[in-house]
């Protein structure tokens, strides 16, 4: 009974690591798929690219759209995967910029930068700002909310009154009776 308890449970065990390992795969794909559409087209189809990558809610997009922000993603003239340059400028490496895994032979002189205009750095600003202002963080949402109504986009002026809502009724069920 035992030995057959056993076995069950190691097939059991090797079925949900399957099952998890293809999902994470297939998180993954879609992950580099969005990653490398913003060295395709042009603005208007990299800003595309850009909200459909914030909407995807992975755990990177913070990371990749400083490092677009930044200048550190290049793609190859022939096409290809977009990559994070890193080393120096007279000895440049790339790498995935998701996992950080190395590229090998990559012509430095074929890779050109993901260009991205004022406009498209102001939408990485928005989406990065909204972004913080979930945290949990209150320091962090609240230098968020500045830089928001700093810009003052009327797109994300209800954001913070969403967040001020759910702040106020959090509070109100949390709050001692006073009796």
């Amino acid at each position: 009974m035992y030995r057959e308890f056993k076995i069950l449970f190691v097939a059991l065990c090797l079925m949900v690591s399957a099952i998890t390992t293809g999902a994470r795969a297939q998180e993954e794909d879609q992950i580099h798929t969005l990653v490398n559409a913003l060295g395709v087209g042009g603005f208007p189809e990299r800003e595309a690219a850009i909200k459909a990558l914030a909407a995807s809610k992975d755990p990177h997009v913070g990371k990749l759209l400083q490092q677009l922000s930044d200048g550190q993603l290049y793609i190859s003239e022939d096409g290809g995967p977009v990559l994070l340059q890193g080393g120096d400028e007279d000895n440049p490496t790339y790498s995935d910029p998701i996992t950080g895994t190395v590229a090998e032979d990559v012509d430095p002189d074929t890779m050109s930068k993901v260009k991205i205009n004022n406009a498209l750095r102001g939408v990485i600003d928005d989406l990065n700002a909204q972004a913080t202002l979930l945290s949990p963080d209150r320091a962090a949402r609240f230098a968020a909310a500045q830089g928001m109504l700093r810009d003052a986009d009327p797109a994300n002026l209800d954001l913070p009154r969403k967040r001020t809502r759910k702040s106020r009724a959090r509070w109100k069920r949390h709050a001692p009776c006073s009796s």
